[in-house]
């Protein structure tokens, strides 16, 4: 039932997975809902924390410390969601159908972002972002 006609999940059939998942996970961070076993419930789960560092990392010599880890940590985390913001847009610019198309697909030939950077590589001054605006 989770298999498309291409072999792929559905689409529709992981959004509701993940809705789910997801608002249960929020919901149980939130203080909405106990956790179901009481061996596995966790105190303070926001970042910084603290359960931030259930390894102990931050006490060691690398790293600097438990601040410096802690904020090496958030940093990072919102430099992968602006580069994974930039790779999103990337792919309805440069997608054959446009951006007022359909969603770009890889297996309908629209260009991943490796055969973009080769492209750009190439040609830097021509293929850049005003070519598709």
């Amino acid at each position: 039932w989770a298999l498309g006609p291409e072999g792929y999940p559905s689409f529709y059939n992981v959004l509701a997975v993940e809705v789910f998942t997801m608002g249960f996970a929020e919901a149980y961070r939130g203080g909405l809902i106990d956790p179901l076993f009481e061996e596995y419930a966790v105190g303070d789960l926001h970042p910084g924390g603290p359960n931030f560092d259930p390894l102990g990392l931050a006490d060691s010599q690398f790293g600097g410390g438990f601040e410096t880890m802690r904020l090496a940590e958030l940093k990072h985390a919102r430099l992968a969601m602006i580069s994974w913001l930039g790779d999103l847009f990337q792919a309805f610019i440069t997608s054959p159908n446009g951006v007022s198309g359909d969603l770009p697909s890889y297996t309908e030939g629209a260009p991943g972002p490796y055969a973009n950077w080769l492209a750009h590589v190439a040609d830097p001054f021509g293929d850049n972002l005003w070519k598709y605006l």
